[in-house]
């Protein structure tokens, strides 16, 4: 924690920082996201796609950020992902 907080919070206290839940790393087409308590997989990686689930707490606020990465997508999935990222501009251009 203090080589995170002297680059990136400089004047913060350490003893603040707390990660409330496990950081969570799945793969493998077998994923338990809808539970907090969920351990990561012990088996390797798999390349098609990688489920990543993090969770930072500093004094009482806390913010959590999960990802998707998809390894070497089909067509389809860029054409997905790409329809995705438009209705979100949209969204947010929107608001």
């Amino acid at each position: 924690m203090e080589r995170f907080q002297s680059k990136n919070a400089p004047g913060t206290q350490a003893n603040f920082y707390d990660l409330p839940l496990p950081v969570l790393i799945q793969s493998g087409g077998e994923y338990n996201i809808h539970k907090f308590q969920v351990d990561s997989s012990a088996e390797k990686l798999q390349e098609e796609a990688i489920y990543i689930n993090v969770c930072g707490k500093y004094c009482d606020m806390a913010s959590m950020a999960s990802r998707t990465l998809i390894v070497n997508p089909t067509d389809e999935q860029k054409k997905a992902y790409l329809l995705a990222l438009e209705a979100h501009d949209l969204l947010i251009r929107e608001l």
